[in-house]
């Protein structure tokens, strides 16, 4: 059986933390496509939200990025989490699971859009934090540039953003 998609987000569906402590990505224009701006060497944050789709059968869940950058060759470092909302629960309530890792090498150019390479990969029910279908959740997405293996050395770009199940 092939990996169903079961979001896709782009700059335009980012929400960003109100914590004056936080680093949040910014929203930019590059060549006029929308993309967030996650600048090197601090920590930077972005969040999406959405529905788990009825189809979920509770398999892995790999959520993908697509980036870019100003103009540099190396390595970004990427974290991404999830956070299941039960209904009646307090909104204030910061339990997200275990952070999922992902690596993303440019090679390339500066603005040739690359996928991230492998994907944050959501393996058990501690990385999706119980999600079931018809759960709404948080997906929060860190760019760790504090990180030694963050060489990248200058700002990158996340276009879009793709969660799908992973069928074995």
């Amino acid at each position: 059986m092939a990996n169903k998609t079961m979001g896709i987000w782009t700059a335009k569906d980012a929400i960003f933390a109100d914590d004056i402590n936080e680093n949040a990505a910014h929203i930019q224009f590059l060549n006029n496509h929308q993309v967030l701006r996650f600048p090197d060497p601090a920590d930077y944050r972005v969040y999406f939200r959405g529905i788990i789709p009825r189809f979920y059968s509770g398999q892995s869940i790999t959520v993908q990025l697509h980036i870019t950058n100003e103009n540099g060759t190396g390595d970004t470092i990427w974290y991404g989490a999830l956070q299941r909302h039960n209904l009646n629960d307090p909104l204030v309530t910061n339990s997200y699971g275990t952070e999922a890792d992902g690596l993303a090498t440019s090679s390339a150019s500066a603005n040739y859009v690359i996928r991230e390479t492998g994907g944050m990969d959501f393996t058990t029910a501690a990385y999706r934090d119980n999600l079931a279908a018809g759960d709404m959740f948080t997906l929060r997405i860190r760019r760790d540039g504090t990180f030694g293996g963050d060489d990248l050395g200058v700002t990158a770009y996340l276009f879009t953003v793709h969660m799908y199940e992973v069928y074995s």
